[in-house]
């Protein structure tokens, strides 16, 4: 069990911000665009864009879509993966980094 929820704390070590929710707007109308961006000009949901990465928000329906395909590869492969490649050792010195950084006490 510690094992496994090691593997899951790596998972959002990897992959981080991938599965985090996108914050509620209180009018429910689409975000604005960044004005000089490229993709934002092809792609609605495009809401920031920089020469380094892309921020876009989803409609409700397609991003539980997304995020379900993303939940599915990481427990197809990334996990099983990480289970053969990472020994014990790995898992708890990546597990003490990951309590260290968000403030929690020894598990």
């Amino acid at each position: 069990m510690k094992k496994t929820l090691l593997l899951l704390g790596l998972v959002g070590a990897i992959a981080p911000g991938c599965s985090s929710a996108p914050a509620s707007r209180a009018s429910g109308a689409a975000p604005t665009p960044t004005p000089a961006a490229t993709l934002s000009r092809v792609n609605p949901y495009v809401i920031e864009e920089t020469d380094t990465y892309t921020i876009q928000r989803y409609p409700k329906d397609e991003y539980i879509k997304l995020d379900e395909r993303h939940i599915k590869r990481e427990e197809d492969e990334l996990l099983p993966m990480a289970a053969r490649l990472l020994s014990d050792e790995d898992l708890a010195r990546i597990g003490r980094a990951m309590r260290e950084r968000r403030g929690i006490g020894e598990a």
